[in-house]
């Protein structure tokens, strides 16, 4: 078990934060502690980028733990890491946590024959546990944080004894080559196959989507009547807007303008009126966006007729909460949902998520633009509203790979058939 653990705490003024603590007795580790919160906290940062650096120092600390090094007892000698521990570090970093605290293969020490098997030794060779790595970019991710944190400790201490003292000279040479070590050692992240890029979903399956969702759909996966009516609304909301995870649950029913069909989509970054410890928070620009009648009257008639008779439900401002408790619904929720779909529904691709219908929501929107002739920056300045980018953001051209890929198909086809003479297969 890991001897650690990233909790999230909410304090009284409805600031997330995340503390670091020692899994045995609840303690918070000193050091990492004092680290973010006198320089990650000062910036500003989210709480999801706190707990980002916490969980990194989380894999610096079990590395260390494991190699058996102290190295805020060693910063007291005027010395760090060498090179071989910098390499050690960077090697857990590439391992996924569980792979860390996991038992390894036990490797016993016996008297070696005199005669070897060449293939028995092949075949021991190789690791009986199998490590789970991580990608390069969340390997990226951990040693800028490892490496920031120990020059942060390191930086202390050279600060603490003053330019007059015999390690002062020594111990900042050694800060500057260990941050130097593990600068080098960042992987450097090569763009994805493009076969492998999310994009959105062809027209046939969100017509699928829309089928099961259905109140009346023999296929649909959910029993309860509220339930499904519920998740059906919350799908056609991704399905309208393009929103993200945290958009949607940070939706309030006084967001919601019903005369002039009307939702204000607004960051509320520390909210003390919602409950939920992972707030849901939109990454994007707050923005006004327009609701269409017939999803105007869907949502009245869930607030009115569904969601009243969920348990606290008049407690909460939220509009999505989880049936029977009436507790504002949780992210974790909304991927279930979204999980029941891909794997209790033939026919819907297993890399369905809200996000992936943002990217389909953009699509939509490509064709739209198309057919009704709107010149290119004009179509540009409507979806970085909509979507709540800036004015001048470039974010399009990730959310428009599908429909880009099908026209450059149908314009390089175009372009052979008008350089070729026509042929008639046999």
């Amino acid at each position: 078990m890991n001897p650690y653990i990233v909790k999230p705490v909410v304090f009284q003024n409805g600031e997330r934060f995340h503390v670091l603590q020692d899994r045995a007795n609840g303690a918070p580790l000193f050091e990492p502690m004092m680290y973010v919160v006198s320089v990650t906290r000062t910036k500003g940062l989210a709480s999801a980028t706190i707990k980002q650096v916490l969980s990194s120092i989380m894999v610096l600390q079990l590395a260390l733990d494991q190699m058996g090094v102290d190295v805020e007892a060693r910063l007291l000698d005027g010395r760090m890491l060498d090179l071989n521990e910098v390499e050690s570090v960077i090697g857990f970093c590439r391992r996924e946590v569980a792979s860390i605290v996991a038992p390894r293969a036990v490797e016993q020490t016996v008297s070696a024959p005199k005669v070897v098997n060449l293939e028995k030794v092949r075949m021991h060779s190789s690791p009986k546990h199998k490590e789970h790595l991580v990608d390069s970019h969340t390997v990226g991710v951990r040693v800028r944080y490892i490496r920031d944190y120990l020059d942060w400790l390191a930086t202390k201490r050279v600060l603490s004894i003053g330019p007059n003292h015999s390690q002062y000279a020594g111990l900042s040479a050694i800060r500057e080559v260990i941050r130097d070590a593990f600068t080098e050692r960042v992987p450097k992240v090569f763009a994805k196959d493009v076969n492998d890029q999310r994009q959105g979903q062809p027209p046939e399956v969100l017509k699928r989507l829309r089928e099961v969702i259905e109140l009346d759909s023999p296929e649909n996966p959910w029993k309860r009547k509220e339930t499904r009516i519920r998740n059906k609304l919350i799908v056609e909301w991704f399905l309208a807007f393009g929103l993200r995870n945290g958009e949607l649950l940070s939706i309030k029913i006084s967001s919601i303008n019903f005369q002039a069909n009307e939702v204000a989509v607004k960051r509320q970054a520390d909210d003390i009126s919602d409950s939920r410890t992972r707030q849901p928070n939109p990454k994007t620009r707050s923005r006004i966006l327009p609701m269409g009648e017939a999803l105007v009257v869907a949502t009245h008639k869930y607030i009115t007729e569904v969601r009243r008779q969920q348990g606290m439900a008049r407690k909460t401002d939220m509009l999505f909460v989880a049936n029977g408790t009436g507790k504002p619904l949780s992210i974790s929720a909304v991927n279930k949902l979204f999980a029941e779909l891909r794997t209790k529904c033939p026919g819907l691709p297993p890399e369905l998520t809200p996000h992936v219908l943002r990217h389909s929501w953009n699509d939509s929107f490509s064709d739209l633009m198309d057919e009704k002739k709107v010149p290119e920056e004009q179509e540009k300045r409507m979806r970085n509203e909509l979507m709540g980018w800036s004015p001048n953001s470039k974010t399009a051209a990730t959310y428009t790979r599908r429909v880009t890929r099908e026209k450059a198909k149908e314009a390089s086809r175009s372009l052979q058939n008008s350089l070729m003479t026509p042929v008639t297969r046999d």
